[in-house]
């Protein structure tokens, strides 16, 4: 169990070198990492580690193996960082937040 352990750590070590450099809109998505929209892991690389831009990214699971799109990811990766807050909110008085509509594009 703990070699697998091991081995997950440095898989995800390596996919977070691949985004280290990337200028994130969203700080939550900079701090939480890329969730993978597919299997829902956090072994998402980037396929050109030098790329800065959020929306150049081209990414790739080490988990399954998908290759999904930049915007999918976000709005995934955003959705899972800020689900107990999202949750915990409509739960204690249907308050809005702590995702609100993108005002250039409109998701959430």
């Amino acid at each position: 169990m703990l070699k697998i352990e091991k081995l997950y750590v440095t898989e995800i070590d390596l996919c977070l070198e691949t985004i280290r450099n990337v200028n994130f809109h969203s700080h939550t998505v900079d701090s939480y990492g890329l969730v993978c929209p597919v299997c829902n892991m956090k072994l998402l690389a980037q396929k050109d580690s030098e790329n800065t831009k959020q929306e150049e990214m081209q990414l790739a699971c080490r988990t399954c193996g998908a290759e999904p799109d930049t915007e999918t990811t976000l709005l995934f990766t955003l959705s899972e960082a800020t689900f107990s807050k999202t949750y915990i909110r409509v739960k204690d008085g249907g308050e809005d937040g702590p995702c609100l509509p993108c005002p250039e594009c409109s998701n959430e």
